[in-house]
């Protein structure tokens, strides 16, 4: 295993295959929202009811996938002036 370089960055926007063992990092930033407050991330493995969801209440959620199958990411997210829009793409990545 070695460290990623920026040859290696993906944007994903729609599902993706990735190998296991694979880091992936996540962030709101190209989110339209103004004045963004109060992200909640949830990570969800499809079908595997002993997989216990991840949470994560920063900009930034970086997780290291260990585990083969189908995972669906959340991201709840607030304006400042306390307007909330939540987003959740089934399924969005495959780690084989």
């Amino acid at each position: 295993i070695c460290n990623p370089t920026f040859d290696d960055l993906r944007i994903l926007k729609y599902a993706q295959q990735l190998p296991l063992l694979s880091l992936v990092n996540f962030c709101y930033d190209n989110s339209k929202i103004h004045g963004k407050v109060s992200p909640v991330w949830k990570l969800t493995k499809e079908g595997d009811p002993s997989f216990e969801d991840r949470y994560c209440r920063n900009r930034y959620f970086s997780y290291m996938f260990t585990q083969r199958g189908s995972y669906t990411l959340s991201l709840s997210i607030e304006d400042t002036n306390g307007n909330s829009k939540e987003v959740s793409k089934k399924e969005l990545l495959k780690i084989v």
